[in-house]
């Protein structure tokens, strides 16, 4: 592993981050309220029940739900895992997106959010947790599936069969945490970033990241932040370079707008990337 010195705030995120059992990014649990289901007379559509305040807690049936909803408050929202989709509404244009959240604790569980027009998945602005949720079939220039500037943790989740020109299936700027999740089958079809794009503080732990496709640098990831990989299979993704990792350890490596990343791989596999599994090799790699 190449040397870095670290200032003490990133030290600190970085043993954060790093330690077993570490806590996820998303609310631990919602406080205390009522119990909505949407669907129903008193609540037709979710975003109805996000509205209500008194709402802490809302049940989405399985069937199909074509709106967009928007989220400001502490709320969970559980569909039926593989039964409830949403797939927004029929606005479309530059960065829209099925669900936003823009401020509070989040927490989704169950949902699948596949959208059937030309917007991104998931933005999230706040502190969000998606669990047991599927992110498929979504399309955006930049940041298909989620795009996320706050805090967000992935658990036991899919992020998979997004397309756009850059950083599609994750794009992170705030923090992220990944765990038993999956991201596979992104592609990119211009640009860098198939699978993750990192510019912010990341850990990718128990998961996959597996057959993803970018048209120039990093298949797998593109980092330009902080990266821990911890437990983590890293294959079968493409790329001219960094097939599997592309990472910006300066400033002048192509594309990278800071050049400053530390990434940091423990006990994973990188192996099998078209383009190089680690773009440029970590200083203890052997050839």
């Amino acid at each position: 592993m190449h040397a870095r010195h670290l200032s003490a705030p990133l030290m600190l995120l970085l043993v954060i981050l790093a330690a077993p059992g570490a806590p996820a990014a998303g609310p631990a649990g919602a406080a205390q309220g009522a119990r909505c289901t949407a669907g129903t007379a008193a609540h037709p559509t979710i975003q109805s029940a996000v509205d209500d305040a008194r709402c802490r807690h809302v049940d989405v049936p399985a069937g199909t739900y074509n709106e967009d909803v928007v989220i400001g408050r502490d709320v969970t929202i559980r569909g039926v895992s593989g039964r409830t989709f949403v797939k927004g509404g029929n606005i479309v244009g530059e960065n829209t997106q099925v669900l936003l959240v823009r401020e509070g604790r989040v927490r989704l569980q169950g949902l699948t959010i596949q959208s059937d027009t030309q917007k991104r998945g998931v933005t999230n602005d706040g502190t969000l947790e998606l669990e047991d949720c599927t992110v498929t079939g979504n399309y955006n220039d930049v940041a298909a599936g989620i795009a996320n500037r706050g805090a967000l943790a992935l658990v036991r989740s899919i992020v998979a069969r997004n397309t756009g020109r850059y950083f599609v299936g994750i794009a992170n700027s705030g923090v992220l945490v990944v765990r038993q999740s999956a991201i596979t089958d992104n592609e990119n079809r211009s640009e860098s970033g198939a699978g993750l794009g990192n510019t912010g503080a990341a850990l990718v732990q128990s998961s996959i990241i597996r057959n993803n496709r970018a048209a120039t640098f990093g298949g797998g990831v593109f980092n330009d932040g902080l990266l821990v990989v911890r437990h983590s299979d890293i294959s079968g993704n493409s790329a001219i370079l960094g097939g599997g990792i592309y990472n910006c350890v300066a400033p002048d490596t192509p594309s990278c707008d800071v050049g400053r990343a530390i990434l940091i791989v423990k006990n994973s596999t990188v192996l099998g990337n078209e383009g190089g599994d680690i773009y440029p090799p970590l200083a203890d790699e052997r050839p």
